[in-house]
């Protein structure tokens, strides 16, 4: 996993430990269980050669997908191991924020985020996304006592 992954899922988990306690309905080892998770499907989705390029699994089907197919062939395993059953509840919640984490239809997500761990992830996920993009765009940063002069604004 590279650093730039890494550093989403630090960012992401520094942000849900931050708002959780603001949102008492929110249940902060699921959220984080849900950033962990969200994205797990690029792993099959992409592979990296000189630069990162789409599977034949990735490109027919998509990480979100791919995300649940082995969210629940791991939940699977973890069962026979265990002798125990995988909570279904537990499964279900996991299994809806993998799937709503784009947050809208139109962006990819086979359903809206309907729990507030759910709406949570898609939130601290696409603010991540949007301050990345925003850094990568304009990497000079305004000092103090200079406003925004010394940013240009997005085209």
């Amino acid at each position: 996993m590279s650093a730039g992954c890494w550093s989403t899922f630090v960012n992401m988990l520094d942000v849900a430990d931050r708002i959780a306690p603001c949102y008492p309905g929110v249940d902060r080892d699921l959220l984080a269980m849900g950033i962990f998770l969200h994205d797990i499907g690029k792993t099959r989705e992409l592979t990296i050669g000189r630069g990162f390029a789409y599977t034949d699994e990735g490109q027919l089907t998509g990480h979100i997908v791919i995300g649940i197919e082995m969210l629940s062939e791991k939940t699977a395993k973890a069962q026979e191991l265990t002798g125990e059953p995988f909570p279904r509840e537990l499964l279900w919640r996991l299994k809806h924020m993998v799937a709503s984490h784009h947050g809208e239809l139109s962006f990819g997500s086979p359903v809206l985020p309907m729990t507030p761990e759910a709406i949570a992830l898609h939130h601290i996920d696409n603010l991540d996304a949007k301050v990345h993009t925003f850094r990568a765009r304009h990497p000079r940063r305004p000092q103090r006592g200079h406003g925004l002069d010394a940013v240009s604004t997005p085209e």
